[in-house]
């Protein structure tokens, strides 16, 4: 869960006072039934992309949530998932918009329930209206009464048994917000200036240790232990 200007995932990321953050390559499935993957309050700049958000969803509480935020948060190309429900994942932009813009750029939304359009998972009732919105977006599921509209793929004789090989498996949503070019331009710039870090040569008699996507799991906390040997 993201908070403060920008904040918290199975970690805790606090962007505030102008901050920058740029997340990448996560996976998070659901640990508990807390229902806010993000929530956007203060102000900074949080760019996430390539990212799974697999949570517990509800009617009563969205996804991600923009309350008077005064930034520019971009989720682009990840994946959104109900865990052990059947909301879909959704956007709601409230309060204050006036310094605020929301771009969610070509994720995914995994969807259990018909009747899902970009009506429904952005939200955009901020009072004056947040800038950007949703573009590139698109649903995809394992019920076929839940997507009735599909991308196109080559002709096949007759209906393809898997959903997501079936012209009726998944379909993409409209865009919402009215995204010019600047606004996208502007949203992936801190995503475009970010490079990897590539670690220095480390100093004689020192330990240099690195640990790069590391899965944890088993129902219980994990613990990671770094001792000296001489």
């Amino acid at each position: 869960m993201f908070t403060g200007a920008t904040g918290t995932a199975a970690g805790q990321y606090n962007v505030k006072q102008g901050g920058r953050l740029v997340v990448r390559g996560v996976y998070h499935e659901r640990s508990s039934d807390s229902l806010n993957g993000l929530q956007l309050t203060d102000r900074g700049m949080l760019s996430i992309d390539a990212t799974r958000f697999s949570y517990a969803t509800s009617e009563t509480a969205p996804t991600v949530a923009a309350d008077s935020f005064r930034g520019v948060f971009t989720l682009a190309t990840c994946i959104l998932m109900p865990v052990q429900t059947q909301e879909t994942c959704r956007f709601e932009l409230r309060g204050d918009g006036s310094r605020a813009s929301v771009l969610a750029l070509n994720n995914q939304f995994r969807v259990q329930k018909p009747g899902t359009t970009a009506d429904t998972v952005w939200q955009n009732m901020a009072q004056p209206r947040a800038r950007g919105g949703l573009i590139g977006s698109n649903i995809n599921t394992g019920n076929k009464d839940a997507s009735p509209r599909g991308f196109e793929f080559l002709g096949n004789v007759g209906d393809h048994p898997d959903p997501a090989k079936s012209k009726f498996g998944s379909g993409p949503l409209d865009d919402r917000g009215g995204v010019d070019d600047a606004t996208i331009i502007r949203h992936l710039a801190l995503l475009r200036l970010t490079r990897p870090w590539v670690p220095a040569a480390t100093p004689a008699g020192r330990n240099n240790l690195s640990i790069h996507r590391v899965i944890t799991g088993g129902g219980r906390g994990a613990v990671v232990e770094v001792r000296a040997v001489r």
